[in-house]
């Protein structure tokens, strides 16, 4: 099992807290962690973390769970595995009920593998307007939705929605999550964590 984290600097520096409690959570279940950061300018960090998913999936056997900078793993979160079926991509909808990106598990499958190199090819491409895809101009997780409604529209069922509680941005549910992502409602809440903020 690999957890994945890519981030430039400045920003993993933001949300330090969140990224040592994703080495503590590697650590307390054995799990390998993989934090790839470097200069803001160098990339879009937000797009070449799929680059570093699909990289692992390629030349490792391992499952791997993709999660954002600014998602703090709280103490008392379980085991990834308590989640895991015959799927191959798991997610959490986001404020707006559409999958949210900050989290995803990929198990390490020809089905994943596929839906990743699709979605590449997707990155090429401007998101439609008008049929709810669209998140951010530079992110990725629009990409994300337009691929997987496809794939559900071909009725190819690899997904797996699972409980808020594994990304939570909802400050009402916050006590009972398991993963805090600073963004939407929850965004100011950083601040409790990292006081040079």
């Amino acid at each position: 099992m690999i957890i994945l984290c890519t981030a430039s600097d400045d920003y993993i520096e933001k949300y330090k807290p969140c990224i040592n409690s994703q080495i503590n959570y590697c650590k307390k279940h054995d799990y390998e962690y993989k934090l790839i950061s470097g200069k803001k300018e160098e990339r879009n960090w937000k797009r070449s973390k799929i680059d570093e998913l699909i990289n692992l999936l390629d030349t490792t056997t391992s499952d791997v769970l993709l999660i954002d900078a600014d998602c703090l793993i709280k103490d008392d979160c379980p085991k990834l595995e308590i989640f895991l079926n015959d799927k191959s991509i798991y997610y959490a909808n986001g404020k707006s009920g559409r999958l949210n990106s900050g989290v995803l598990y990929f198990k390490n499958t020809k089905n994943s593998l596929e839906f990743l190199n699709n979605l590449k090819e997707k990155l090429k491409l401007k998101i439609p307007r008008g049929k709810g895809y669209y998140v951010t101009k530079e992110g990725e997780n629009g990409h994300i939705i337009w691929t997987k409604d496809e794939y559900e529209k071909l009725n190819k069922n690899i997904f797996q929605e699972i409980s808020k509680k594994w990304n939570c941005s909802s400050p009402a549910l916050k006590e009972e999550a398991y993963v805090l992502h600073f963004t939407n409602d929850l965004k100011k809440e950083i601040h409790k964590y990292n006081a040079s903020l």
